[in-house]
Parts: C-alpha cells; structure tokens; sequence
C-alpha cells in the first residue's frame, strides 16, 4: 500500500490553516498523515492540528518556507510516506485533487506532479504566472488547454513528490529561507533529469 503524507507549512494564519486542513481531511483519496511544521510556534496551531488529527511539528521563524518543507519532507519520509504531498496554509485544494495527482503521477511515470493553482480572487486566473515560450500567462483557459506541461511545475503549491525525487535531489536548500527556493528546487529537479508535470 503507498503511503501518502501531506504536508504544510504554517506560519501565523490560523484562519486560513483552518480551512487547508479541512480541505485536506475532505479528499476523496485521503492522506495517510497530515503533517504540520509551526513557523510561528503558535499553541493555538498546535491545538488546531490536534483538532484535525494532523502532527504538530514546532519549527521556527528562522526556517522559513524552504526549512519548514525540508523539514516536513524529512518527517515524512522517517515516517515511511511513499509520496510526499507539499501544500500551503492558504492553499485550498478541491475534493478529487489528490487523487487526480495520484492517477497522474502513474499515467505519465512521473516523479513529481502539481495541480493548477487558480487565485481564490479571480477563478479565470492562475495564483501564479507559467512562461509558454516567449510569453507568460496566469489566463486558467490558457493554461488548461495543454492538459499536462513537462517541467511547467511549480513547487509546494499542491505538488505530489515520489521519495525516489527526494532519495536523488535531496530537499530544498534551508539556506535559501523564502526567497528562490522553489525555483533552485526545480532547477535540481531538473537537472537531475526528474520526470515532473
């Protein structure tokens, strides 16, 4: 059976975790493991991640993005997780993606699979912009008219990652904080000629 550990960064929106948490427990193809990492070491975090079943993990303000995912990544992977599925707090994901990752993910033998994330305050747009050769789009219609992109993927906005990716690449680069380590993460990937869509 794979196992699957779905993972979040937080960092003092507990409003918004609320509401990631729900959208996560509500999966058709649940999660085997809910994993939270605290950046902002907040009890009321903790107390909401016992609310929901998930594993409190206290991080730090000094970890960041890249260190709360590289921690979450660990985590899982200690815990036996096959697949690895990194979200943000604010991210709110429909009911069949993770499934709809899963299929993925068999279909196009790949190591990495990511959904399109659509801004909660434009539907008819991406929560962030894709390059299609010279130009570049947040336009959903755009977007959803190539169903799968070899190497447009953009890190811990829903992706779903094989240990195997993390066995060969690592995790992200702790040192990076918040700023560019998603794109030296694909980069990595990348280069390590890792299949990702």
């Amino acid at each position: 059976m794979t196992l699957i550990s779905a993972c979040v960064v937080a960092y003092n929106r507990d409003s918004f975790l609320r509401l990631a948490l729900s959208a996560i427990s509500g999966q058709n193809r649940k999660p085997d493991l809910i994993l939270v990492v605290d950046n902002a070491c907040q009890v009321s975090t903790k107390d909401l991640c016992e609310e929901f079943g998930a594993v409190y993990i206290l991080g730090s303000e000094d970890y960041g993005s890249a260190g709360g995912f590289a921690t979450a990544i660990s985590e899982s992977l200690s815990r036996g997780a096959d697949l690895v599925w990194l979200l943000d707090d604010d991210g709110l994901p429909n009911p069949s993606c993770l499934s709809s990752l899963l299929s993925l993910l068999v279909e196009l033998e790949a190591h990495a699979v990511s959904p399109l994330s659509v801004s909660s305050n434009n539907l008819d747009r991406t929560s962030n912009s894709f390059w299609l050769g010279l130009r570049k789009t947040d336009r959903r219609s755009v977007l959803e008219r190539k169903h799968h992109r070899r190497n447009k993927i953009q890190f811990y906005n829903g992706v779903l990652l094989k240990k195997e990716l993390v066995s060969s690449v690592g995790a992200p680069d702790t040192q990076l904080f918040m700023r560019g380590d998603e794109i030296e993460y694909f980069r990595r990937c990348k280069r390590a000629k890792m299949r990702m869509f």
